[in-house]
């Protein structure tokens, strides 16, 4: 990684956690082993409802999927005191900002790629299937949504991966669409996690675990 500022905060940039989503993917899946539908009998055996037992799940995915954002960002902090020790430039204060951004949106970003991914493996008893629809979405929907802005395709505006970077009002830049802003952001972001939380559930209450 060439890094042009020779600052700690220049190497604490969110470059290379994108794939994350991709490893969250995996371990959603899970559900479909041997383990998880034993650990699911002995918990409804115990009284524990369904809805219960799924939330559990998904809380344990999100605090994994902030686990890795922070790890990251340790790591990456820790590696930059060590190249460049920790210096109080003039252009500490823009690149701590700019980092703090990109790694807000990276997190609001691996939430909803886990929650997406999460709902998938609610939905389907395949495993190959449901990283296969998660792999292809996450490599795809970005490529598709600068597709729709570069041609202003008003639609756009209302895809999950359009609304993932709250960065692009705290910078002053212009939104991908036109007619979007912070609160509609917020609201089809609210949108999407209730959706995907939705049909997880609807599906989950309804699995036979019997065998």
């Amino acid at each position: 990684m060439a890094v042009e500022n020779k600052s700690l905060w220049a190497v604490a940039q969110p470059k290379f956690i994108s794939p994350l989503p991709l490893v969250l993917s995996h371990l959603h899946t899970l559900e479909e082993g041997d383990f998880f539908r034993k650990f699911v009998k002995f918990l409804l055996i115990r009284k524990a409802t369904r809805t219960k037992v799924l939330l559990s799940k998904y809380i344990t995915a999100v605090l994994f999927s902030v686990y890795f954002v922070l790890l990251y960002l340790v790591l990456s902090v820790l590696l930059g005191m060590l190249l460049f020790g920790f210096q109080n430039t003039a252009e500490s204060g823009p690149l701590l900002t700019t980092a703090l951004i990109d790694y807000a949106d990276c997190l609001v970003e691996t939430i909803m790629t886990a929650t997406f991914a999460f709902m998938l493996s609610a939905v389907f008893r395949s495993t190959v299937l449901s990283v296969g629809l998660t792999f292809v979405i996450i490599l795809g929907a970005k490529g598709a949504v600068q597709l729709l802005a570069h041609y202003d395709v008003a639609w756009g505006r209302f895809l999950l991966f359009s609304n993932t970077g709250f960065g692009q009002y705290a910078r002053g830049n212009m939104p991908l669409f036109e007619g979007m802003s912070p609160s509609f952001t917020f609201l089809v972001l609210l949108f999407h996690l209730l959706s995907f939380l939705g049909l997880a559930w609807a599906f989950f209450v309804k699995r036979d675990v019997a065998h």
